[in-house]
């Protein structure tokens, strides 16, 4: 009984339904009562009557538990996590950059008029 207790009063255990698993207990709802059954050491515990808290019992989502882990394992330490990166503020589109890599930014009315186009 005192290792259920600790099971469910440690806040680092995210899925208490897992760790009794884990120690061989069984949970079921019978009747409106939920048991924690270990079939092999023939235990037979009613949480509900021992004033368990059955709300950590409830399953959750995939997510969320991985999220929970997540926070007990890493803390941010960085100055810039949760924050928008930073963007390049230059200016200008890709065009005018691509200009200055090619070479030459003239104009081009005057390129058109003075050169014939080959056929």
């Amino acid at each position: 009984m005192n290792r259920l207790r600790e099971i469910f009063n440690d806040e680092k255990v995210s899925s208490v339904r897992s760790r009794l698993h884990e120690e061989g207990f069984t949970i079921r709802l019978e009747e409106g009562a939920t048991y924690a059954i270990n079939f092999k050491q023939h235990i037979i515990i009613n949480l509900t009557e021992e004033r368990f808290n059955l709300e950590r019992l409830k399953k959750l989502p995939v997510k969320q538990i991985e999220w929970q882990k997540k926070q007990q394992q890493t803390k941010s330490t960085s100055h810039f996590s949760g924050k928008t990166k930073l963007r390049d503020v230059s200016g200008g589109s890709h065009g005018e950059k691509r200009e200055r890599e090619v070479g030459q930014k003239g104009n081009y009315d005057s390129i058109d008029d003075y050169n014939t186009i080959k056929r």
